[in-house]
């Protein structure tokens, strides 16, 4: 039988718990050409399950879901006289960046599901859920702060299980 995951979990919450812009000391002095910087973006994942006590003890899964999307000048900027030759492949030169992550909280009804359904579920559904907030927030503070929009790209469909282990619970 299929994993159904309303039988398991109703959606409680979506919060913002910590955001951060940065923008290098020179973006002003720098021309933004979008064909000598590229974007490169990440997420990761964190979950576990925690007992709220009360008159009615109910288990709730709580889930950390981390983005971040950056503009990056590109290594061959030709000969473009900013691009510091100091800055190694490792460390990229970032132009700017803007992180957030989101607490995505869910009621347990049914703990039931493996391991693998779990983690499938936080990184394809809690994500999923969080995406468009992302999404916004990303438009909204480089819109604030007077930087070009970065495209966030559409979710790509999750089809493995992750490689992660349920680890500490999320804070509050």
């Amino acid at each position: 039988m299929a994993f159904e995951a309303t039988k398991h979990f109703a959606l409680t919450n979506v919060r913002l718990k910590s955001c951060s812009l940065f923008t290098s000391a020179d973006l002003d002095s720098i021309k933004l050409e979008t064909e000598k910087a590229h974007i490169q973006s990440r997420k990761w994942v964190e979950f576990g399950f925690v007992t709220d006590e009360g008159l009615v003890p109910h288990e709730r899964l709580k889930t950390m879901i981390h983005l971040g999307i950056r503009l990056v000048r590109d290594a061959a900027g030709g000969d473009d006289a900013s691009v510091d030759s100091s800055v190694s492949a490792e460390q990229p030169d970032v132009l700017y960046h803007v992180e957030a992550s989101f607490a995505v909280d869910f009621l347990v009804r049914d703990k039931s599901c493996t391991e693998e359904e779990l983690a499938l579920f936080v990184r394809a559904n809690a994500t999923h859920i969080a995406w468009p907030f992302w999404r916004e927030h990303v438009f909204s503070v480089l819109r604030a702060a007077s930087l070009p929009p970065l495209e966030v790209p559409l979710m790509a469909q999750v089809k493995d299980p992750p490689k992660i282990a349920p680890g500490d619970v999320p804070s509050n």
